[in-house]
């Protein structure tokens, strides 16, 4: 499994979000005097009385679900053949879930649909290890930094999945890429309250892709007021109201973002407001405050290397797409602009392998088919 499978709820950037480092805070502008109340006010998004969002429980458990576990779960079974006996309902014998990226669901929905991410997964996890009397909460890992893209933003992911309380073993980690998961891992028990907060703030992302201002807004409010010291949902209501044309709300968002935990992607983002209004001096500030960052983002390395091809300098696009490949080696548009790349500087050999890798790495049937077609050609070119 990649990295993708991790389960996710996610910072927004207006372009590129960046992922944590050691650096100077930038200064704080004096014209920045919003409050939390004032960069949250309804009046933003002039919402109606019919601009409600409706009550959601990610973990309500129906009558449906009480069945399935009856059926599957004896009640006198060990508290750990319970997690296997859960697990195999989920992944196996009884609902078969299909990983789906960028579907956050709740508990019921994803019981319905069969599908949905890795929040959706552990939702379903722990709704029903708690009614099959389980001692499951959420937790948050710090797994490897890891990227997508999303329209014209760049998402960061983040990660959430289960543990089990067990009786003489101490605690289980239940996660939906078990694979992928290192015991090693730095791990923190969180609270219902913030785990249901990221799933309003997945809703507000998938609104916001589809351009749905007021949906994303009422998720992402609801989001702050269940857990408001997540900068990263500052740093989200940020791009929201700069999307809505509220420089001055976002700016405030962002600088709330900073203030919290010194939020890389609001730093980035409040250089490019400053830098579009003209005030050059905080722009450089936070734009150098920012730079440390951008070095470890792979798609921004990628956009330098896919500079340097354009221009015809393939030296430095293969050094840039050799750093960007390093930093994510499983986005096969890296390795198709590498392969690319050494063709043009004359080593074939190289070039295969780079397409190797993108073929390897490529998710559709399509783009795989296009590689190894393109290794066939420069296979016979090299023979």
């Amino acid at each position: 499994m990649k990295p993708a499978m991790y389960a996710r709820f996610v910072q927004l950037a207006l372009v590129i979000v960046f992922v944590s480092a050691c650096v100077a805070r930038p200064p704080i502008p004096e014209s920045a005097g919003l409050t939390r109340e004032e960069i949250l006010d309804d009046t933003a998004f002039a919402l109606s009385e019919n601009d409600q969002l409706p009550p959601v429980d990610v973990l309500a458990v129906n009558d449906d679900m009480r069945v399935l576990l009856d059926d599957h779960v004896p009640h006198n079974a060990s508290r750990q053949r319970k997690v296997e006996l859960i697990l195999g309902v989920i992944l196996r014998d009884g609902l078969q879930l299909n990983y789906h990226s960028f579907k956050t669901l709740t508990a019921e929905q994803a019981f319905y649909e069969g599908e949905g991410n890795c929040l959706s997964f552990t939702n379903l996890f722990v709704a029903l290890a708690r009614e099959a009397g389980l001692d499951v909460e959420f937790q948050e890992v710090d797994v490897p930094a890891s990227w997508d893209r999303r329209g014209d933003s760049h998402l960061f992911n983040r990660h959430i999945n289960a543990r089990v309380r067990l009786p003489f073993k101490g605690e289980q980690a239940v996660d939906f890429a078990m694979s992928e998961f290192d015991v090693e891992y730095t791990r923190r028990r969180i609270s219902d309250d913030y785990a249901k907060a990221q799933y309003h703030n997945n809703m507000a992302i998938y609104w916001l892709d589809q351009k749905q201002l007021k949906p994303a807004y009422l998720n992402l409010r609801e989001a702050i007021n269940l857990y408001p010291r997540a900068a990263y949902f500052w740093t989200n209501m940020g791009t929201l109201h700069r999307r809505a044309g509220d420089p001055m709300r976002a700016e405030a968002a962002w600088l709330e973002a900073i203030e919290i935990a010194d939020e890389p992607s609001a730093i980035s983002n409040l250089a490019r407001l400053y830098q579009q209004q003209g005030r050059q001096q905080l722009a450089k500030q936070y734009a150098d405050a920012a730079e440390s960052y951008r070095r470890k983002n792979p798609y921004y390395v990628y956009e330098l290397g896919e500079k340097a091809y354009q221009r015809g300098d393939y030296h430095e696009a293969v050094s840039w797409l050799k750093r960007a490949v390093r930093l994510r080696e499983d986005e096969h548009e890296f390795h198709r602009l590498l392969g690319l790349s050494y063709l043009h500087l004359g080593d074939i050999a190289t070039a295969l392998r780079s397409f190797d890798s993108a073929e390897q790495s490529a998710e559709s049937d399509v783009d795989r088919e296009h590689y190894n077609q393109k290794q066939r050609l420069l296979a016979q070119v090299v023979h």
